[in-house]
């Protein structure tokens, strides 16, 4: 390898690795805890999830109470069950009734500008006017998702960087903070190219020899 190309390499595979060794770092730190994510909210909030058991009927009563506040009629309605469904997202879709689709819309622009956006603050697209509810089933409590936002939460949006997509930044890709953690792994798999035409010469004739007592 001549000199130019070598410096090259090793100036790239240097800087690159640099960059992603910061991002990566809170990438996986925050990854490793995600794994305790139900532990952490339920220390957080001072409760347990375990050996609590939910009754069937408290799913009915929900849909119930949904039906008396919002209108379900030609929506799906799905459960997002979290902490041995004690606690969980639920999931209203937008009305297949165009009619009833075009009314709902229009008040809710009336109440909201932020309706229009077509988005919950969980960062989960709503198409029309679908939305996203929180529910506590243990103790029949319901909330948006900012109001239930904890510490388990926040760990495991950082492990792909969602905090990020708050930023006032617009490409059209996809939001700052996924596309910040895409070109990170894009920009591990160019060090680890560069590095081993790097280190390709040495690897090639070294991978043989076996000298556990040299320095």
């Amino acid at each position: 390898m001549n000199i130019r190309n070598y410096n090259i390499y090793f100036n790239t595979h240097t800087i690159s690795g640099i960059i992603i060794c910061a991002l990566l770092y809170v990438i996986f730190f925050a990854g490793s805890f995600s794994f305790f994510k139900k532990e952490i909210s339920a220390w957080q909030n001072n409760t347990t999830f375990y050996n609590q058991k939910v009754k069937p009927d408290q799913y009915s009563k929900l849909l119930d109470s949904l039906s008396n506040g919002y209108n379900l009629k030609g929506r799906d309605v799905t459960f997002y069950l979290q902490q041995n469904g004690a606690k969980g997202y639920v999931q209203i879709s937008s009305s297949k009734d165009s009619i009833l689709n075009k009314q709902n819309l229009k008040e809710l622009n009336e109440k909201t500008e932020n309706a229009k956006l077509g988005k919950t603050r969980k960062g989960r697209a709503v198409q029309g006017d679908g939305k996203y509810i929180y529910h506590d089933f243990m103790y029949n409590k319901s909330g948006d998702y900012a109001s239930n936002y904890d510490m388990g939460e926040f760990l495991y949006r950082l492990h792909f960087l969602a905090q990020l997509n708050e930023v006032p930044i617009r490409i059209g890709i996809a939001p700052f903070g996924y596309l910040i953690a895409g070109i990170t792994a894009f920009l591990f798999l160019f060090a680890l190219i560069t590095g081993l035409l790097l280190h390709w010469d040495k690897i090639a004739s070294n991978f043989f020899t076996f000298r556990p007592f040299n320095k």
